[in-house]
């Protein structure tokens, strides 16, 4: 997701996992694919020559969760990412669900500007194809589509990334945007071995009055063909090391081999962009290809749609995806066939943690001592409320095996999940006890998950999830105290020398005496034997 790895193509690749994108054309059911984006590639160091990723940047609209250390249907969200995308204009909250195959379970992709994660279930039935799942929002520009970045010759296509660019032409220019803003997006050096950079981006923009035309130049500058009708620019996915090649690298793909990867392209096309004064950045995920019209909305994505591209900032717009990379129809057309997406689990209305404090297995009742829950994606804390359940039609489950209600027994620590329509009618609050007890006596329950023994005992002062930072918490601690002991230990040195060798002084003296004493004792026996005689 980094492109570190290695860029050659598989002739089969396997399929990393599926997604369901709920975006579709305004008026229509025509899905309307996006690209996923899992990092932005904003700052160049001029140590390293190349883009990095920079966390300390105030602009940073990155939102990197991990899935997998949040509590099933339990949220996580920062809305903040949407203020620092610093673009409202064209813009809607779109929800995605991804389900895992052979991506890592702390991975995390969506479209730009995700905001919101949740992780689902995956229906029992696709338990063993899929590994894991999550639910997440996105605040998307309408003007992002993966229809509008394919480097195509397609006149339906055409024609509709021209509406975009028609509406882009009348974005405003960059004279109000925030000083610091376009100081970190336009850095770029332009002396000693970029001025060639320089001037081929002044030739680019020469004539060029908006930045979305400027853009389009950079575009077409690498999709140009020489006299015999070929490409100047060709993919090849071995130009040199993988992943963000460096500026000489770069340097060398522009001017001499014109060979090279999506990194390439998009690294290239942004050492060009801020070359003009225009603030973008690269962004790196996978590109998104509809190839399915039996479940309209789903994507499945495989090794060789992990992709680098470009993101250009617009004023009231925000964030805009481009993809400059030439020849990917390969990446677009995967050989293997799509499978059989699984069945989407709906939307939890509530989810509730906390310990069985009864349980009537007759009536199919039992009641909760609630520590937190969460209602209509708000989360609330701190709870410590009972709760009657309603289990006439609930699912029990325990370590992914479905079970009956009987292992169900006071003291377990679960969480329980409603779909239930009578829940849909009630609103939020600002009190989560004032909203439960508002609530009916007895909750519908759909599913119940028993929390094992073993997750039990991971506990943390009370708290119901381990605390991930327990572990190494634990062993900084052993270090300290390991590097203490070695610090005491060094400054003891000369004290233990000293005393050892005034031991040892010591030592010799009481030798020295003894022996001493023993050749008086030799000497005294030897006159008394003379005497004797």
């Amino acid at each position: 997701m980094g492109l570190s790895g290695n860029n050659n193509r598989n002739k089969n690749p396997a399929p990393l996992f599926c997604a369901h994108i709920e975006s579709y054309l305004p008026g229509s059911d025509i899905p309307n694919p996006l690209y996923l984006t899992s990092y932005h590639f904003t700052k160049f160091d001029t140590t390293t020559e190349t883009f990095e990723r920079d966390s300390l940047n105030k602009f940073n609209d990155e939102f990197v969760p991990d899935p997998s250390a949040i509590p099933l249907f339990f949220t996580y969200k920062d809305s903040s990412r949407i203020r620092k995308a610093m673009g409202t204009k064209n813009k809607k909250t779109i929800e995605i669900e991804v389900y895992k195959k052979r991506l890592s379970p702390d991975a995390y992709i969506a479209p730009s500007t995700s905001f919101f994660v949740q992780p689902i279930t995956v229906e029992k039935d696709f338990q063993k194809e899929f590994s894991s799942g999550y639910r997440a929002k996105s605040y998307v520009s309408d003007l992002n589509s993966a229809y509008f970045i394919y480097n195509t010759t397609n006149p339906e296509i055409v024609a509709f990334q021209q509406q975009r660019f028609e509406v882009l032409r009348k974005a405003k220019g960059y004279g109000d945007i925030d000083k610091e803003f376009m100081k970190y997006y336009t850095f770029f050096p332009v002396n000693g071995q970029y001025r060639p950079v320089k001037e081929l981006a002044d030739s680019l923009a020469n004539g060029k009055r908006t930045t979305i035309d400027k853009v389009l130049a950079i575009r077409d500058y690498f999709l140009a063909r020489n006299e015999l009708g070929e490409q100047i620019y060709k993919y090849a996915d071995n130009p040199g090391i993988p992943g963000l090649p460096g500026a000489s690298k770069l340097l060398y793909f522009l001017f001499e081999s014109k060979k090279g990867y999506c990194a390439y392209y998009a690294a290239a096309t942004v050492f060009l962009l801020r070359s003009m004064n225009i603030p973008s950045r690269v962004v790196t995920g996978f590109l998104t290809v509809d190839r399915s019209d039996k479940n309209k909305g789903w994507y499945w994505y495989y090794e060789d749609q992990s992709h680098g591209w470009v993101q250009v900032y617009f004023p009231e717009f925000g964030w805009i995806d481009f993809d400059t990379t030439v020849g990917n129809e390969e990446a677009e057309q995967s050989p293997t066939p799509d499978g059989t997406p699984p069945m989407q689990p709906p939307n939890a209305v509530l989810a509730a943690n906390g310990i069985i404090t009864s349980v009537d297995t007759l009536k199919r009742t039992a009641t909760l001592q609630i520590a937190r829950f969460i209602f209509k994606d708000v989360e609330y804390e701190r709870i410590k409320q009972e709760k009657g359940l309603d289990l006439r039609i609930a699912n029990i489950w325990k370590d992914s095996i479905k079970v009956p209600l009987t292992h169900l027994q006071k003291g377990n620590e679960v969480m329980v999940v409603s779909y239930a329509e009578k829940l849909k009618s009630y609103s939020p609050e600002k009190d989560g006890a004032s909203l439960l007890h508002k609530l009916p006596a007895s909750l519908p329950i759909d599913e119940v998950y028993i929390k094992s023994l073993k997750d039990a005992q991971k506990k943390n002062d009370g708290n119901d999830q381990e605390d991930p930072m327990k572990p190494i918490t634990y062993y900084l601690l052993l270090g300290v105290y390991i590097l203490l002991a070695l610090i005491l230990f060094l400054f003891a040195i000369p004290t233990l020398v000293y005393r050892w060798y005034k031991m040892k002084r010591s030592m010799a003296k009481v030798i020295k005496k003894m022996h001493t004493i023993r050749i008086s004792q030799q000497a005294f026996y030897s006159i008394n034997c003379k005497l004797t005689d």
